[in-house]
């Protein structure tokens, strides 16, 4: 499926039975958000190659960059995003993609949603050698509410409401 370069951890979605229609919440919740973040914000990047805000921006207006851009740092020749994959974590300075993201408010879009980070973990595809990356174990469909983004502060957000869980187009079981 077509997804975007957003990522949530697994606990903060709600399970299927306590789903409200309405309920919002950050799709940045990474693990390293706040003052003391060392610049991982749950932006991904599908090619751990092209690791900056440019690849971000074009990622971002381009979703189909998750099938043909993607490759699994975790495992040499992967160039299909699955759940069990591994994605790159994008580092750095995300200034300069919020117009981007604001040109996806009102749209339903789909994102990975992890259970775990790794740092340095080893990439087994050309450069750089080791990378951060999270562990995908499903994906969701959102949308990305007006007025809910904020990339400036400490703590970036960018809310959203869940539309569902498991789209049937990523043919995907938790």
């Amino acid at each position: 499926c077509w997804a975007y370069p957003f990522t949530i951890h697994k606990d903060k979605i709600p399970e299927e039975k306590d789903l409200k229609p309405g309920v919002q919440f950050d799709i940045l919740g990474g693990p390293d958000t706040g003052k003391d973040s060392k610049g991982d914000r749950g932006f991904l990047a599908w090619d751990p190659q092209d690791n900056d805000k440019t690849s971000l921006q074009f990622e971002l207006q381009f979703p189909q960059m998750s099938s043909n851009a993607y490759r699994n740092p975790g495992e040499a020749g992967d160039t299909t995003l699955n759940v069990g994959d591994w994605v790159a974590s994008l580092s750095g300075n995300t200034a300069g993609v919020e117009p981007y993201i604001n040109e996806l408010v009102g749209q339903r879009i789909i994102i990975p949603v992890h259970s775990e980070l790794k740092k340095s973990m080893s990439n087994l595809n050309p450069s750089p050698a080791k990378v951060d990356a999270y562990k995908i174990v499903r994906f969701i469909e959102v949308e990305i509410i007006d007025g809910g983004i904020d990339l400036t502060s400490y703590d970036p957000k960018v809310m959203a409401k869940i539309i569902r869980l498991d789209p049937a187009e990523c043919d995907v079981k938790p």
